[in-house]
């Protein structure tokens, strides 16, 4: 114990570095909260973070001046933006993936395949040396210091039940993540194939377009309520994670009992420290302003197509852009539609009304391009689906599946 030193690293995890770090988790969890759509600022500060501190833990690791404890607590900085989508895959996986449950399908945050790779790509090579860390480091050389980790409690970082728990945690984490990259590339496409088969269509008895407009208002009711709900829990999932985080790291430090990490006197610590908390402030103040001017628009209320005038309204109230309300763009209607397909249109719309032709129209759009897709991501690899043969009344049609 006496040859372990006891100096922490506050150019690698002191006090304006911390704060820094957890300036831009607090902007996460705000701008899930707001459900903003500009969210690249604090997204690419998370991404360039964590990729900063894991390139520095690599050059120290190489250099061999970290303890045991330093690349502990390095790794817990390095991985937080990403330990919120723990409770949101395990809901997932609760929820059997169904999509009306999914806290990321209500979000009006673009998703932008070159990120989620760059971040897949982060979370692997933080898992690997987490996996690193507690199955050759530890228990040849970690163990000769006594230091000590959070685990709801302190407990040593050489405990083999503490060891064991993050060996599985982050092989899983690695094979969720391997999944999730290739399926942007449309392997899972390729190695099963989904068969829709589409239901036979049920005569409905004609209803007064009065009770026809009030189920669909109660649908409409009931769906924001669900997206409501999810945000709600994904909220407070995010601020119990966020806490339990912070205190991990901040109890570590102080078990440990290190010394020079409590001060922000470098301009290592001050940079990373005012950028992010100069981002967050942008952040704030930039919702606030949208908010102030009413251009923004929440991700719940979907546009209703073919718009619902009233006969007895007032000419003048009708006066200003009247195509607009009545004609709504194809575009606006890709977030109405998410969740319905061709099967289901009719629950949400009565049949043969104009706002039921218009989601079913934008529903063909969205499945026409998404079989365009992925046939363009399946040529780009060299493969080519074979023509499905039809045979009908002794003719053979030749059809591209």
């Amino acid at each position: 114990m006496n040859s372990c030193g006891r100096e922490g690293r506050p150019d690698m995890y002191g006090l304006g570095i911390r704060l820094g770090i957890y300036f831009q988790w607090f902007g996460e969890i705000l701008v899930e909260f707001f459900d903003d759509a500009d969210v690249a600022d604090i997204r690419l500060l998370g991404l360039l973070l964590s990729g900063a501190i894991v390139l520095a833990l690599l050059v120290e690791i190489v250099n061999r001046n970290l303890q045991a404890a330093d690349i502990y607590i390095m790794l817990q900085l390095a991985g937080g933006s990403y330990i919120f989508l723990i409770p949101i895959y395990i809901w997932k996986t609760l929820t059997c993936c169904d999509r009306k449950w999914d806290p990321l399908k209500w979000t009006r945050e673009p998703h932008v395949p070159v990120y989620g790779v760059s971040t897949m790509i982060v979370m692997v090579i933080i898992s690997s040396l987490q996996l690193w860390l507690f199955s050759t480091y530890i228990p040849t050389r970690g163990h000769q210091c006594e230091y000590y980790g959070f685990f709801f409690t302190k407990i040593k970082l050489d405990n083999v039940g503490f060891i064991v728990v993050n060996i599985i945690l982050h092989i899983i984490v690695i094979l969720v993540c391997v999944g999730i990259v290739l399926s942007y590339t449309g392997f899972w496409e390729r190695q099963f194939r989904i068969r829709r088969h589409r239901r036979r269509k049920k005569h409905r008895t004609r209803q007064p377009e009065q009770d026809t407009q009030e189920r669909i208002a109660r649908r409409e009711r009931a769906r924001q309520e669900q997206k409501d709900l999810l945000r709600t829990m994904r909220s407070i999932s995010n601020l119990v994670v966020y806490g339990l985080h912070i205190t991990a790291i901040e109890l570590t430090i102080k078990w440990n009992q290190f010394e020079n990490v409590d001060g922000v006197n470098t301009s290592g610590q001050t940079i990373p420290l005012l950028v992010s908390l100069g981002i967050l402030i942008r952040l704030i103040v930039s919702h606030y302003a949208v908010q102030g001017d009413g251009t923004s628009t929440s991700a719940g209320s979907r546009p209703r197509p073919g718009g619902s005038g009233g006969g007895g309204s007032n000419r003048h109230d009708q006066a200003p852009a009247p195509a607009q309300d009545s004609t709504p763009q194809m575009g606006d209607l890709d977030e109405f539609i998410a969740g319905i397909t061709l099967d289901n249109v009719s629950a949400y719309f009565a049949h043969g009304s104009e706002a039921y032709w218009y989601a079913r129209t934008a529903i063909q759009r969205r499945e026409a391009a998404e079989e365009a897709a992925a046939r363009a991501r399946l040529a780009a690899r060299g493969v080519f689906p074979r023509p499905a043969r039809i045979y009908s009344r002794g003719v053979e049609i030749v059809q591209e599946v």
